[in-house]
């Protein structure tokens, strides 16, 4: 029970647009980045994308990390998408296995 308290007390996930002005075929990059618990031996977690055509402006992450026995270190784990458009999604849920860690409404896009 401590691996889920403490996992709960760094479930820190956020999610951003950097806007690319010069690129032709897409509006920018979608940004997800969070951190995770892991073992000190293990293997380096990796978020997934996952298809789900009843939800087409949702975007359906799942972290892919072993499980954890003893809560070591806490790592950052960041995916990132081209995007064609500034509202091709309206929100993002992250899963581990079939739970559901997160759910991010609020997508900030960055203008440098």
């Amino acid at each position: 029970m401590i691996y889920q308290a403490i996992q709960q007390d760094i479930d820190l996930w956020e999610a951003w647009i950097e806007f690319d002005p010069v690129a032709q075929h897409f509006f920018g990059t979608l940004y997800v980045m969070g951190e995770v618990v892991v073992d000190k031996k293990s293997s380096r977690p990796f978020i997934g994308k996952a298809v789900n055509e009843n939800e087409p402006h949702v975007l359906i992450l799942h972290l892919q990390s072993p499980p954890v026995s003893h809560a070591n270190r806490v790592t950052e784990v960041m995916y990132s998408e081209n995007l064609k458009h500034i509202d091709q999604y309206r929100s993002i849920k992250i899963y581990k296995d079939h739970e559901l860690l997160t759910r991010i409404t609020d997508i900030e896009t960055v203008v440098s």
